[in-house]
């Protein structure tokens, strides 16, 4: 994931106002307030990865287990391969 998607400067920018505003206000020096600017923009970029890893649906598998009632239907019937096993001399 960039760092240059809009929802993390995005949050970036909303996590560095109380340090701008910090700085402004004269408690913090320029340089150590150019210091902190990209901590705020790692940290949005942490917490937008995470958000979007704890969203996303997990992905299904194309063997679908038989739901109850159902008969169990082999998934290589339709391929034409011979599933049985051979029989031992």
């Amino acid at each position: 994931m960039s760092f240059l998607r809009w929802d993390v400067l995005l949050l970036g920018f909303v996590l560095a106002l109380p340090v701008l505003l910090l700085g402004m206000r004269g408690d913090l020096t320029v340089p150590v307030m150019m210091g902190r600017l990209p901590w705020c923009l790692l940290a949005s970029w942490v917490i937008v990865s995470l958000l979007r890893w704890a969203t996303t649906p997990p992905v299904k598998h194309d063997v679908e287990e038989p739901k109850h009632g159902q008969p169990f239907t082999n998934p290589l019937d339709g391929l034409g391969v011979d599933h049985e096993a051979p029989a031992a001399h």
